[in-house]
Parts: structure tokens; C-alpha cells; sequence
């Protein structure tokens, strides 16, 4: 019969040697990745903004327009669907009006998608659309560039 101070001594030989092994089973997983490209349906290979609206879609924004992926295909959607500008600086939701997106362009003002139809606000003003942020409702915050 063992003594219970062996049990013990032989446990703290065993016990690191355990903690090490499954310690080194799980410090090396490699999480899932998956890459994406115009082969796959991305408007363009040029991506300039995400984001994620209250669905849970992703919206890229691209040089090329946006592409809206639902987790398995992409939908994209440019100056012939309406967009103002394909080259797209920034997206956001409205918090106002949930469903609605905004979408800034590269000097061409901002396009409103709403109810599947685009809106152009504030055309032709070059440099209105670098920055902006959906504000309390019914307000649109938007930084210009320096000579505006």
C-alpha cells in the first residue's frame, strides 16, 4: 500500500506534464479564413469599406460599386443601378430609418438606398463625402476636405 505522500509526489510529477500537453493541443488551431475576389462575385478586388448593417449583411464598398454578401453569395450594384459614383469611400445605416443605407462616393456627393432605390444627395460637390456618420435622427455628420 502507497503512502498518501507518494500518491501526492507522483501526481505533481504527472500533473505539468498533462497541463503541457493539452495546453500545446489548443495553442495552435488555426481558425477558418476565406478570401473572396471578383471570381466569386466581389464588385471589384479594390475594397475601400465594410460594413455590417442590422440584417447582418456585409456591404463592401469597392472602386467598382458595393457588393452586399449574405454569407454565400454576393449582389452588387453600381452607377447602373443608380449608385452616384461607383468608386465608394464609406457605408453606413441609417439610425433613423433602419434598412436604409447610405453611401458615400469619391467626389460625387452621397447615395440613399432605400426601399431598393438610390437617392443622390448633395451631387456634384466634390470632396462632401471623405467621412460621415448617421447622427441622432434625422441629422447627417459629414467631414469635407480642407478647401470646402
Amino acid at each position: 500500500m502507497l503512502k498518501p505522500t507518494s500518491v501526492w509526489t507522483h501526481a505533481s510529477k504527472i500533473l505539468p506534464l498533462v497541463v503541457i500537453i493539452l495546453a500545446g493541443s489548443t495553442y495552435g488551431q488555426i481558425l477558418p479564413f476565406q478570401s473572396y475576389t471578383i471570381e466569386q462575385g466581389l464588385a471589384s478586388d479594390d475594397v475601400t469599406s465594410l460594413f455590417q448593417d442590422s440584417k447582418g449583411y456585409l456591404w463592401i464598398g469597392t472602386g467598382n460599386g458595393i457588393s452586399i454578401f449574405d454569407g454565400t453569395t454576393f449582389r452588387s450594384l453600381s452607377v447602373s443601378d443608380g449608385l452616384a459614383l461607383s468608386n465608394t469611400t464609406h457605408i453606413t445605416e441609417s439610425h433613423h430609418t433602419p434598412g436604409t443605407m447610405i453611401i458615400g462616393t469619391w467626389g460625387r456627393g452621397i447615395s440613399r438606398l432605400r426601399d431598393g432605390r438610390f437617392t443622390t444627395l448633395l451631387p456634384d460637390t466634390p470632396g462632401c463625402t471623405h467621412q460621415r456618420r448617421a447622427g441622432s435622427p434625422g441629422f447627417l455628420i459629414l467631414k469635407t476636405s480642407p478647401q470646402l
